[in-house]
């Protein structure tokens, strides 16, 4: 008995494992970007506030380790949103504006967080979106193991 040609099989079938593969990189891509901040404007530090916010935050934000971000929308004498961070008892454990520092002609109008990543090697991070002069954008905020800011970016 002959045997039948298997030539296009084992092409639909190399075909479909390098579609397989092309669209699992694209998915590692975006999830990476997603959590690295890559060409976007920063690393910022922020300024210190000298006072602590009084009132309701308009955002409390759970991340590692019973700390939390607490996100003041800001007023009309103030430069940008405050973002301060707490540990579980409470305590205030820094508290900036989150201006884009050494950038001009900038304004942050809002922040959110979303989300936050614990990597192992790597510094946790907390996921957001702002609004500031250049639209809606991503933000990144490196916060360290014992809950000190490192430093935060925007995208552009």
């Amino acid at each position: 008995m002959p045997k039948k040609p298997r030539g296009g099989l084992i092409a639909l079938k190399a075909a479909g494992l390098t579609i397989a593969f092309l669209l699992a990189g694209l998915y590692c891509l975006v999830w990476y970007r997603t959590w690295s901040p890559f060409l976007d404007d920063g690393p910022f530090h922020g300024v210190n506030r000298v006072d602590i916010p009084d009132g309701k935050p308009d955002q409390v934000f759970g991340i590692y380790g019973g700390l939390k971000l607490e996100v003041f929308d800001p007023h009309q004498d103030e430069p940008a949103p405050t973002v301060q961070s707490k540990n579980g008892r409470d305590e205030v454990l820094w508290c900036i504006y989150a201006v884009a520092d050494g950038m001009t002609n900038t304004t942050v109008r809002r922040i959110r967080f979303k989300d936050w990543r614990h990597f192992p090697f790597k510094q946790p991070r907390a996921y957001g979106m702002i609004e500031w002069t250049y639209g809606r954008e991503a933000s990144w905020w490196f916060i360290a193991r014992d809950g000190r800011l490192v430093d935060y970016w925007y995208s552009w």
